[in-house]
């Protein structure tokens, strides 16, 4: 015989004697007589060869435990996040994913949640229950204040001295919740608010009956004579859990919708991808979550760039080289601690305070306005008609004004931004600049004032010809000094023809700078200063009256600026834009159009093409 049939030979012999040891041991078991598996060819098979084979050791079968119903609803009930009860968290979690709009992991971590908020929670109604989710997906009415307490569960200890309170407590002004044991003594009446009343362990009768000669009886402490530490500590879910996201750990958060325009890294991605973004103030963190891909696009880490006062709708900021456009904020949480502290107002300059802009900007940027919005408009009486309120209110006078001229309309944000503004502007420049008077008249007014030209009825003033193109960067921008550099450029003999508050998206940043890819090194730095905030575009001009050296307007305003390089400006222009206010070659003020014949080219795509 060959090698290889001896080989099948001893597989096929082993295999066997295997079958046979099996059968013997379940005879052995169960005491029945022959099994019928083990058959007389395959043990005459096995003797056959066995002086050929060595012997073969052969465990006993492990005994399968049959899984009872019992076992599978168990598991079933850990697994979707469930309790001692048949039916945890209310379990119709079908439901509670249509109504607060969760899928995918987020559905997952949610029903997570729930088992463990509502382990154990046999004393809690329907009604509790749902305050409970809607607290956890951060859908509490905004009249929820102060620190309220639901009782889960009440156990007695064995000794029958003390009873264990299982109590979630609800933090509404911090958006936190706990999840906490208390001990109180077993004759205390506990309440859902946490307060505790003694009673007594003897009826009134028997206290009676032992007259004056009984021994008077301490009642129980009216507060919790022990408080064990919590069993279960969960930052804010409030703050942490929005639609169509559950974020863990997000006390004292700053969640907020964000709009992704194209970024460098993300060219495979829609130019428009949706994210969220946390932001911790205390040690200035962030992180961001893909909402379309239902993941973590950059974990927790610390961004000192970013300051709580940048986070504001309507806003932009820029976080590792990507332009986030604020759009709304993240959860009702975040919008009662954010929304209800700033207002928005709008402020008209009439045509003759024009030439003091500057001063004008500067000086309410001192007073710690947020400029969001900003431009030059011809208003038609239409288009008046229709922004300023039609209570009567506005001033004959200021309409008369500013029909058909030019003025220039900014937005401002602030606490108490409507009160303040006004009072500012009426004490510091009365007859030059008009305040709304509250949130609604500012809101009309904007609407009017900052929508696209063909829709609004309102002339833009944008002259293209003979100008040249100015953009205060967005770090003068953020440091404020946006009045300044204005007022520099208007005692320098140049004049203001078109203006807009302008957030770049990066494909446009790359297509405005091109020029400079593979010129200088610092082309891609460029873009992203370019792209990390909100600038200021200005279209400037020669003023009629003013005398230069040079006729060319680009070319005067580009010696005005001063080099390139902050550092060489300082020594041979001290006194110009760059050399004031700029930090480096990147973060230089201002950007200024180079050339003559792209002095056109570059007011218009910033003034026709983008605003």
């Amino acid at each position: 015989m060959s090698s290889s049939s001896g080989a099948v030979d001893n597989r096929w012999q082993r295999a066997a004697m295997a079958r046979w040891e099996k059968a013997r041991l379940a005879k052995e078991r169960d005491g029945s007589g022959q099994p019928a598996g083990a058959g007389e060819g395959e043990a005459a098979g096995a003797s056959k060869g066995a002086a050929a084979s060595k012997p073969v050791s052969v465990s006993a079968p492990r005994a399968r435990i049959p899984r009872t119903s019992d076992t599978s609803a168990t598991r079933k009930r850990k697994l979707s996040g469930g309790g001692e009860e048949d039916d945890p968290a209310g379990a119709k979690f079908d439901e509670d994913a249509e109504r607060y709009g969760l899928d995918g992991n987020d559905f997952k971590a949610y029903k997570r949640m729930c088992g463990s908020v509502f382990l154990r929670a046999n004393m809690l109604m329907d009604a509790e229950r749902k305050r409970v989710k809607d607290f956890l997906v951060g859908k509490y009415d905004e009249s929820s204040t102060g620190v309220q307490d639901i009782i889960l569960n009440e156990e007695t200890t064995d000794d029958g001295a003390w009873r264990d309170v299982l109590v979630f407590e609800m933090n509404f002004d911090q958006g936190k919740w706990r999840k906490l044991r208390r001990r109180y003594p077993a004759q205390a009446q506990v309440s859902a608010n946490n307060d505790t009343t003694a009673t007594a362990s003897a009826s009134a009768s028997a206290s009676a009956g032992a007259g004056a000669d009984a021994a008077p009886q301490e009642p129980a402490p009216a507060a919790p004579e022990k408080e064990e530490k919590a069993v279960l500590l969960e930052p804010s879910l409030a703050a942490g859990l929005i639609p169509n996201r559950i974020k863990r750990g997000a006390f004292a958060t700053c969640p907020a919708r964000i709009s992704h325009p194209l970024a460098r890294s993300d060219a495979h991605k829609s130019p428009n991808s949706d994210y969220h973004l946390f932001f911790w103030p205390s040690d200035n963190s962030v992180e961001m979550y893909d909402v379309k891909l239902h993941r973590t696009f950059l974990k927790r880490t610390k961004y000192q760039a970013l300051k709580l006062e940048d986070v504001h709708v309507g806003g932009s900021v820029q976080v590792y080289s990507r332009a986030l456009a604020i759009k709304d904020y993240g959860d009702e949480f975040t919008r009662r601690k954010l929304a209800v502290k700033k207002e928005r107002t709008t402020m008209i300059v009439v045509p003759q305070a024009l030439p003091q802009i500057g001063v004008i900007l500067d000086s309410i940027l001192q007073q710690r306005f947020i400029l969001t919005r900003m431009r030059l408009v011809v208003p038609s009486r239409q288009s008046l008609g229709a922004a300023l309120p039609p209570d009567g209110s506005t001033p004959t006078t200021l309409v008369r004004s500013i029909v058909d001229r030019t003025v220039l309309v900014a937005e401002w944000e602030r606490e108490g931004a409507v009160a303040e503004l006004e009072k500012f502007v009426g004490s510091k420049w009365p007859g030059e600049c008009y305040a709304t008077p509250s949130t609604v008249a500012a809101d009309r007014m904007g609407q009017v004032f900052f929508a696209p030209e063909s829709s609004s009825g309102l002339k833009r003033t944008a002259r293209v010809d003979k100008t040249t193109l100015c953009v205060v960067k967005p770090h003068a921008f953020h440091k404020g000094v946006t009045g300044k550099i204005i007022d520099l450029i208007l005692k320098a003999g140049f004049i203001v023809t078109d203006a807009e508050l302008v957030s770049l998206e990066r494909v446009n940043a790359e297509e405005f700078l091109e020029v400079y890819k593979g010129v200088i090194p610092e082309y891609q730095s460029l873009v992203d200063e370019m792209t990390s905030g909100p600038c200021v575009a200005l279209e400037l001009a020669h003023h009629p009256g003013a005398k230069h050296a040079e006729p060319d307007v680009v070319k005067s305003f580009r010696d005005f600026v001063g080099p390139w390089d902050p550092e060489i400006a300082r020594k041979i222009r001290s006194q110009s834009p760059r050399a004031l206010f700029g930090a480096s070659k990147v973060q230089n003020a201002v950007h200024c159009t180079d050339l003559s014949e792209d002095g056109a080219l570059e007011t218009e795509y910033f003034f026709k093409l983008l605003c």
